[in-house]
């Protein structure tokens, strides 16, 4: 799938239909709810790599999709969930449904890799994009706030690594190092796989000694969104900028205990000063105290670590509207309007 909350049996957003097999729309997992299409995907790589690619290393991202909007889920991992007299919610049933499913088909991959004798020899990481969203009934705490928000409960979230690989030193341990999504990649190449990254220029940092031997995490700083920091003052109060660009306005950044969050540039009146929150999530994982005004020094030593950053980021590339690119058949697969084979001939329902 390619764009969000897409209907998990229908696998369309809108009118479009969203569910593909390399480069093709795969039409042949109608009605078949998609994380089960997606486990039982993996567990045919698998088989089939056992089979044709034996002493080779592979690499198999398997992303479910749920738990997330729209809460659909087949009505057997829902009603496991309404004999719990505290689970009364139906939506929050359909979000433990969800997770339900989800669980049994990460099982379902284990299962495959042990059957086909690659677990022993497999690293196995499990993560998450993000805190989960109150209209779904998620919880987050302690942690402040939700999906969405540079809070706690937006951007922490807990992930685990299984692997006979590693030592019975660190097996059970918990690792409370800063580490962001962007380590993952050099940790995959350099760590894991044993590759060189020395030429790239990359945000990512390798993270594997923590991860195999508990040392201390590499890094001391992450970067959430440089936001409003790195613009003068009228592209700072003009709305259609940020809406047009689909920039964060937000700037947030955590450095060692610290966590700087600056909101909001569409604001109103237009010329407010922007809230400045400080936090030290060591001490205050829900980030209840704003310490701002106690340590200015901090706050501003902060913001001048987001302006350098601000150096070196990516150019905006703003994607321009082309009437002549649309599709004139409503249900044309999402995400093919520049192809001109689809646009010279739409799908036909």
């Amino acid at each position: 799938m390619l764009g969000e909350s897409t209907d998990f049996y229908r696998h369309t957003i809108g009118s479009r239909y969203d569910m593909w097999d390399m480069e093709k729309p795969a039409y042949k997992f109608k009605r078949q709810y998609s994380a089960e299409v997606y486990a039982s995907k993996a567990e045919d790589l698998i088989a089939n790599y056992s089979l044709h690619n034996s002493g080779r290393p592979f690499f198999l991202f398997l992303s479910f999709h749920v738990p997330h909007a729209p809460q659909q889920v087949p009505r057997k991992y829902i009603d496991k969930w309404k004999s719990y007299s505290n689970v009364t919610n139906s939506r929050q049933q359909k979000l433990f449904g969800q997770i339900s499913c989800m669980d049994e088909m990460v099982n379902k991959v284990v299962l495959s890799l042990q059957r086909n004798a690659l677990w022993n020899n497999t690293v196995f990481i499990f993560s998450s994009d993000n805190g989960g969203p109150f209209l779904n009934e998620a919880s987050n705490f302690p942690l402040r706030d939700q999906k969405g928000t540079h809070f706690e409960g937006g951007t922490r979230v807990v992930g685990f690594v299984n692997s006979p690989l590693l030592s019975n030193e660190v097996t059970g341990t918990t690792h409370g190092g800063l580490m962001g999504m962007a380590d993952w990649f050099p940790t995959f190449v350099e760590g894991i796989a044993g590759g060189k990254m020395d030429r790239l220029d990359i945000d990512g940092i390798n993270v594997w000694d923590s991860i195999r031997k508990g040392q201390p995490s590499q890094r001391e700083e992450y970067i959430l969104s440089v936001g409003e920091e790195c613009l003068n003052q009228s592209s700072r109060n003009n709305t259609k900028y940020w809406s047009r660009t689909g920039v964060d306005p937000r700037t947030s950044i955590r450095r060692g205990p610290w966590k700087l969050i600056i909101r909001q540039a569409n604001r109103v009146p237009q010329n407010a000063p922007a809230e400045v929150l400080l936090f030290n999530v060591e001490k205050d994982i829900g980030e209840t105290q704003n310490l701002a005004s106690d340590y200015p020094d901090v706050v501003r030593d902060l913001r001048q670590r987001v302006r350098e950053y601000c150096h070196r980021k990516v150019p905006i590339v703003t994607l321009q509207r082309d009437s002549t690119k649309k599709p004139k058949n409503l249900f044309a697969p999402w995400g093919c309007v520049l192809d001109e084979d689809f646009v010279r001939n739409p799908i036909k329902r």
